[in-house]
């Protein structure tokens, strides 16, 4: 991130397993202000499985991360770097890159926004809270707020059992989002076997065909 810094003024980062469904147009405008956008997991609290769940994996998703330049976000990249360095990994306290990230809002509370908007990754975790509502039957809005964007977890298929309607329509996204990979799975594993064939018949290749 600190790399795109250097050629962009404000920065999104997302897992691959996060499909967009509308504008990201709120995170941008908060990037504006703020060093860095977190999205909490919006888990239930009152829940025993929420509450561990936010307990050991940490209160905000590192799938979705917003930074902007501000004059304290080459200190908070540099800090979760190293941090990361010394201590990722799995354990008390620890899960991978994720934890550290609670800090930021105590340490640099004046440069972190916590996101409110409810539109944004929403996963297995905390879809099951919102309310789901369908906006001229066909947009999605959560918590009256338009759905920006899903986060594809592997557990997302349990959460759909337990879907009532209109949260239904969430699947339908989910269908296009999956098409779309297994659309471009075919096509990369396509183009994997023509590189294979060409290297068989002696071929110069290069990456950039792919």
């Amino acid at each position: 991130m600190k790399y795109l810094l250097g050629q962009y003024d404000k920065i999104i980062y997302c897992d691959v397993d996060i499909f967009f469904c509308n504008s990201s147009a709120f995170c941008w405008e908060k990037l504006q202000k703020y060093a860095i956008a977190l999205t909490p997991h919006w888990d239930n609290i009152y829940d025993k499985h929420g509450v561990i769940h936010m307990a050991n994996t940490g209160l905000f998703n590192a799938g979705f991360v917003g930074v902007g330049l501000h004059a304290d976000t080459i200190n908070i990249l540099d800090w979760w770097e190293f941090t990361c360095y010394r201590h990722m990994g799995y354990g008390p306290g620890v899960f991978v890159d994720q934890k550290f990230l609670d800090i930021l809002p105590i340490y640099w509370n004046q440069s972190t926004y916590i996101m409110q908007h409810r539109g944004y990754n929403v996963s297995t975790w905390n879809i099951l809270q919102y309310k789901i509502t369908l906006q001229d039957n066909y947009n999605i809005w959560v918590n009256q707020q338009p759905l920006v964007c899903l986060h594809y977890s592997a557990r997302f298929n349990k959460a759909i059992d337990k879907m009532q309607q209109p949260a239904l329509k969430v699947v339908q996204k989910l269908r296009q989002y999956i098409k779309n990979l297994a659309d471009a799975t075919v096509h990369h594993s396509g183009m994997l076997r023509i590189l294979e064939n060409r290297q068989k018949r002696g071929c110069v290749t290069t990456t950039k065909m792919l």
